[in-house]
Order: structure tokens, then sequence, then C-alpha cells
């Protein structure tokens, strides 16, 4: 059996046959470094959701924070991710809280990924939020606004968020975009 320090070396490096078989031979699942760092924030980060389902279904808690203020779902990159994470509670309000994560999958144009997260942390899919339209907006991301917006908003809605967030000149720019793939 190795030490818990060893446990989270091999976490770290990746070598993922070698912590589980340490788990079963008695390690302490949930050993922290002196930052907070345990083996479920390592898998989050290196995107291994089927080790994060293991570790979880094995008892690893759900519920920590390092000292950066990172989750699990500060790492969440699909929406396989966080319907997994939603499954075990797993709490945004971490430092960075609701936005950190929602901004990744922003930046990773997946609208299936930002709709499970607002559903499942307290922003239903068939209310969804203008903020979050907002948010991609800022980014200058207008085909992803255009997917989000098209399938969530009325063009009604559409309109108001470009108008209060956008220059003149941005503005004119959108709309033409937008036209061509949101209102035929």
């Amino acid at each position: 059996m190795c030490n818990d320090n060893n446990l989270l070396t091999s976490a770290k490096r990746g070598n993922w046959d070698a912590v589980l078989d340490s788990l079963e031979s008695g390690a302490n699942i949930n050993f922290q470094d002196d930052r907070g760092d345990n083996l479920l924030l390592y898998a989050a980060m290196q995107s291994r959701w089927d080790i994060v389902q293991t570790l979880l279904e094995k008892g690893h808690s759900p519920y920590f924070v390092n000292d950066c203020g990172e989750t699990p779902l500060s790492y969440a990159n699909s929406a396989e991710a966080v319907r997994l994470l939603a499954k075990y509670n797993i709490n945004p309000s971490a430092k960075g809280g609701f936005q950190l994560p929602l901004s990744r999958l922003i930046a990773n144009r997946d609208c299936e990924a930002v709709s499970s997260y607002l559903f499942h942390w307290g922003h239903p899919v068939n209310s969804p939020s203008k903020k979050v339209a907002e948010i991609i907006l800022e980014s200058y991301d207008f085909e992803m606004f255009g997917a989000y917006t098209r399938e969530y908003l009325e063009e009604y809605e559409i309109d108001q968020i470009i108008r209060s967030n956008l220059p003149r000149k941005r503005r004119a720019v959108i709309k033409q975009i937008l036209s061509r793939r949101i209102f035929p």
C-alpha cells in the first residue's frame, strides 16, 4: 500500500490504475494535500469523468473546495460531466461560483453543456437566463450567442440583449450574422 502523498502523485501523473489499486488496498480516498487538492479534483482536471464517477461511487466526498476555491465542477467541460456532477450535488458556489464553470462551458461552445449546467444549478432551461446570453455576447462569440439564443430566447429578447450590451457598430454586424442564422 502506498502512502497518501504517493497516491496524489500518481493521480497528478494520470496513473489511475495505480490509484485505483491503492484504494483497493485501503488508501484514504478523501486525502487532501496542503493546498486542499485531492483525487476527485485531479480526475476532473484531466477530464477523466469515468474516474470521477468511480471515485464518487467508492465514497469520495463530493463536498470540498481547495484553497484556490476550485471544485470538480470548475473543470466540467461537457454535458456528460455536468450531469454526473449534478447527480452527486456538487456545489458551484465555491470561489468563482456559478460564473467560472459556466464561462468554461461557453468557451467550449457546447450548448448542451450550458443548458445542462443551467438546468441543474437553478436556471431551468424552460426559463433561460438572459444573463447567460449576455456573458456569451461579452466574449464576442457570435456563433455561440446565436446557437444559444436561437434555442432559448425569443426574437425580442435577443434584440434587447444586443441593444443593451453592444456598441452601435457591433450591433449592425451581429444583427447581420444573426439574421442569416436565426431569423429566416
